[in-house]
């Protein structure tokens, strides 16, 4: 198969919230040539699988890298390099995915998938900050519509960012992002159809990691609130 995959600045920032508001020249990315194949089924009435192995070949691949514009305030002139702009290549990427999946009826959920993934980009020295595997175990347990817990383990492999060399002439280099996990927590209490608490754990490994090249994830956050629906 294939087709358009849409581009916007809200797919941008759905997937990197720290994109610069000035992003021109938006262009849908083309899947040229996606092959995909494999298996799916049951090993019970509680136990699901699939196994799947795909290849796609792109046209106008978003790259993110770290927005290296030169602002001038006054006499001085800045590079902040504290936002990420895009760059686009053609690419091609090729994926193992596997998951398995147990539902006991509506109370209790678990599924564990993992990909592998190896990209290759045509003009950038690497494909830029997309890992090269992400695994992901989630478990949602519903206790009588009142209660819900949702857990998740997230890991991904390595990947590279946009850098350049100190030199007179800057050279490109592909600086390398070691992999990471982040451990998850979500409690929601439904007191009633239209109100609702929630309190979320983030991080509760408390490990130090970078998603984007120079943001540095908190090692620890928690939120809290509530929902209210007319």
């Amino acid at each position: 198969t294939g087709g358009l995959q849409k581009t916007s600045y809200k797919t941008l920032t759905d997937e990197n919230p720290f994109t610069i508001p000035s992003v021109k020249f938006l262009h849908n990315q083309s899947n040229d040539l996606v092959l995909d194949g494999g298996l799916k089924g049951n090993f019970s009435s509680q136990v699901s699988f699939n196994a799947m192995v795909k290849y796609t070949k792109m046209t106008n691949m978003v790259l993110f890298v770290n927005d290296t514009a030169t602002y001038v305030n006054g006499s001085d002139t800045t590079v902040h390099s504290n936002m990420f702009n895009i760059v686009y290549d053609d690419g091609k990427v090729f994926d193992i995915h596997a998951e398995v999946a147990y539902r006991n009826n509506e109370k209790l959920t678990i599924a564990l998938a993992y990909d592998y993934l190896s990209y290759q980009s045509t003009i950038e020295k690497k494909a830029w900050h997309k890992p090269n595997s992400e695994a992901r175990l989630m478990v949602k347990y519903n206790l009588k519509d009142k209660i819900q817990a949702n857990v998740t383990l997230l890991a991904a492999g390595s990947q590279y960012a946009r850098s350049f060399t100190t030199d007179s002439i800057p050279k490109v280099v592909a600086k390398k992002l070691n992999g990471y996990f982040d451990f998850n927590l979500g409690l929601e209490y439904r007191y009633s159809k239209v109100l609702s608490f929630y309190f979320n754990m983030n991080n509760l490994f408390f490990s130090r990691y970078e998603q984007w090249y120079g943001y540095p994830s908190e090692k620890f956050n928690l939120m809290g609130g509530l929902t209210y629906s007319f």
